[in-house]
């Protein structure tokens, strides 16, 4: 479900992306290259506007490629993001980013493929890559697991999320690593962390009045011709697995009823298949034999009965030329 509304969300902001980059969509104290609020700030890459507040605030770009800002309360990491079990990162990171109103962690499958601890801006950070399902498992064939690069940060108040998720081509996080250029947080900092961005937080709106404006900042200048064409694709988004189900049931229903018939006509005609293959009749000089009853190469088998309608007579055996002419030359002398 989350990643459904995920990409209905998508859908919506693709179907909005020419309005978006034309006229100025963005959330009171949001721009759509700037996070700024009184927790967190960043410059993100040219091309990235929001595209709502969701588990965080979202950033998309023309290829649907989302950076997630979201902030906790520190309940993991008293001493420091890197001086936490990352067992308790991983559990917030799903709680948290992944799981929602529809979404238990017993519906998570995460796999996470590299951690690594790094510092930025002069910020402590646990940097860890991976893919999730949600509500399946990674043996469905057909099923894409979504991507995603994150890094973790702490305050003594908050725990910080920083994520990149790719929908398209080669997974790359230069988009990220841009972003994270001119990071930072707002805080208490643990020994040993002193942030080298200068930005001031004074007067910033609070991270959930910019997660609320950025939900509502998303939808307020859209008009009502706009908002119908978007709910149709959204709705018709939603109902395409449905609908290719119930196509490929009726193909296979239907294949199977006229490969039924057409085998019934053909065992009518030529007799029951056995073993996936019809039993061949046994050939004659002239080829198979229309009269034959059964045919069983196997030794003991029972004799086919053919019609000898046809039979030649036999051939009488032609006598020598000598005796015939020993016989002409007898009368002769008589």
């Amino acid at each position: 479900m989350k990643t459904v509304k995920r990409l209905s969300l998508t859908l919506l902001a693709v179907l909005l992306a020419f309005s978006v980059f034309c006229v100025c969509v963005s959330a009171e104290g949001e721009n759509n290259d700037i996070i700024q609020n009184d927790k967190v700030y960043a410059v993100l890459p040219e091309g990235y506007v929001i595209s709502g507040g969701y588990n965080g605030i979202i950033y998309f770009d023309e290829d649907i490629n989302l950076i997630n800002f979201l902030v906790v309360k520190n309940a993991i990491a008293p001493e420091g993001i890197q001086k936490t079990d990352f067992d308790n990162i991983k559990s917030a990171f799903i709680e948290n980013y992944i799981c929602d109103q529809y979404t238990s962690k017993s519906d998570v499958k995460l796999n996470i493929t590299k951690t690594e601890e790094k510092t930025v801006n002069g910020l402590k950070a646990v940097a860890f890559r991976g893919n999730y399902f949600v509500g399946i498992t990674e043996d469905a064939e057909d099923l894409v697991p979504c991507e995603f690069y994150s890094y973790a940060f702490a305050t003594k108040e908050d725990v910080f999320f920083v994520t990149y998720e790719q929908f398209n081509g080669v997974f790359d996080i230069k988009d990220l690593e841009e972003t994270l250029k001119s990071f930072t947080v707002n805080g208490t900092f643990f020994e040993g962390e002193s942030p080298t961005v200068n930005h001031s937080f004074e007067g910033a709106i609070t991270y959930d009045e910019a997660v609320k404006n950025a939900d509502e900042g998303l939808y307020s200048d859209i008009d009502a011709e706009t908002m119908k064409i978007a709910a149709v694709f959204i709705y018709a988004f939603a109902l395409i697995p449905t609908l290719v189900i119930v196509i490929v049931i009726i193909v296979v229903a239907v294949k199977y009823s006229k490969n039924k018939k057409q085998l019934r006509k053909y065992e009518a005609r030529y007799g029951q298949i056995s073993g996936g293959y019809a039993k061949p009749y046994p050939p004659t000089n002239n080829g198979y034999s229309p009269y034959t009853q059964g045919y069983n190469p196997q030794p003991g088998g029972y004799s086919p009965y053919t019609s000898n309608q046809y039979a030649q007579p036999p051939v009488q055996p032609v006598q020598p030329v000598q005796n015939a002419v020993q016989n002409t030359e007898n009368k002769e002398n008589q």
